[in-house]
């Protein structure tokens, strides 16, 4: 897998419309690309009991009479870690089923797109992409729930090269950066996606190639299954940062629009700072940052703050030598 995400070209949110929209018919660009063959397609559905819809259990979870082939089944069971509705891209496929070229993923897609788990679509560039039928992806995801950790470790593996690639510097493949935070989440490694919701670098890219729904996502998917005060924090940060962002795409400054509302959120929760400001300029502009920062964001703790400063400015603008403000907000909150 090569380096550099934030230099290489990306699929972006334009192609893959385009790739969303070949799925809308069937993709046969060239007689491989076809069906395998009335005689090879006996030969497989001797092999594999089909059924169309999945049959629900009185457990609310999906079941499907569909048993693949032997030799297809690791292959079938890797598929439930694939977000739903989302193409994916044969290379992909190739990585998470650990096939040795992509002839070889080409030809184990091409029996699970014969036996109705997926659909094969070819673009203008040559490259492949697959999108599994939803209750094909359900029935996996209830009936190898307990393998399915392991498949997602398994593709965060192939695309670090087994960790010698950090996440931020692998190349985007038009997948790995929209759903590696799904992976690492289901892969429990919870860690690792702490640290790159902290590349604001990395962020930018993905903003930009795939816009702000995504990374705000990354951010929620992480927050759901653990309780963090300074994810929560720089989430707030991007937020009021996406605007400026946004309107210069080709500028990197994301990691400054950030710092700069950290700054801003820390210097609102500093007494020692706001008294300084208290005393040398009034309580106008104090009260003013504050509301500042609420324009732009809600945020009950700093709305709580305020209402503690209120409280407190009597007595500190009472007696401007003594650094008390500090024990006023806290006798407040």
């Amino acid at each position: 897998m090569a380096r550099g995400s934030n230099s290489a070209s990306r699929v972006g949110v334009d192609t893959l419309s385009s790739i969303r929209s070949s799925f809308a018919v069937d993709v046969c660009p060239n007689n491989s690309d076809g069906p395998v063959g009335p005689q090879a397609l006996k030969t497989l559905n001797t092999h594999a009991r089909l059924q169309q819809e999945p049959s629900v259990v009185p457990d609310g979870s999906c079941r499907m009479a569909f048993q693949p082939p032997a030799q297809l089944l690791a292959s079938y069971q890797a598929l439930g870690i694939v977000p739903p509705d989302m193409p994916v891209p044969l290379t992909m496929l190739a990585t998470l089923w650990r096939q040795p070229s992509p002839d070889a993923a080409r030809a184990v897609a091409h029996k699970l797109r014969d036996l109705g788990v997926m659909r094969i679509a070819s673009l203008e560039d040559g490259s492949a992409w697959c999108l599994v039928a939803p209750h094909h992806l359900q029935a996996c995801q209830d009936s190898y729930a307990e393998l399915l950790p392991g498949y997602h470790a398994a593709l965060l593996d192939g695309y670090t090269c087994n960790g010698a690639l950090k996440l931020k510097d692998v190349a985007d493949d038009g997948y790995f950066m929209q759903a590696v935070a799904h992976h690492l989440v289901h892969a429990n490694r919870l860690e690792l996606l702490h640290g790159l919701l902290c590349e604001p670098l990395w962020l930018e890219a993905k903003l930009h190639a795939y816009g702000i729904a995504p990374v705000v996502a990354d951010f929620r998917k992480y927050l759901s299954r653990r309780e963090d005060a300074d994810i929560k924090l720089l989430l707030q940060a991007l937020q009021l940062s996406l605007g400026c962002c946004m309107d210069q795409p080709t500028a990197k400054m994301l990691r400054e629009q950030m710092l700069g509302r950290l700054l801003l959120h820390g210097l609102l929760c500093e007494p020692l700072w706001l008294e300084a400001k208290l005393h040398a300029y009034g309580i106008a502009p104090v009260v003013a940052d504050f509301r500042k920062y609420l324009s732009r964001r809600e945020d009950a703790d700093i709305k709580l703050l305020l209402q503690a400063l209120q409280l407190s400015l009597g007595c500190c603008m009472d007696q401007p030598t003594a650094k008390m403000l500090r024990e006023q907000m806290l006798g407040r909150l």
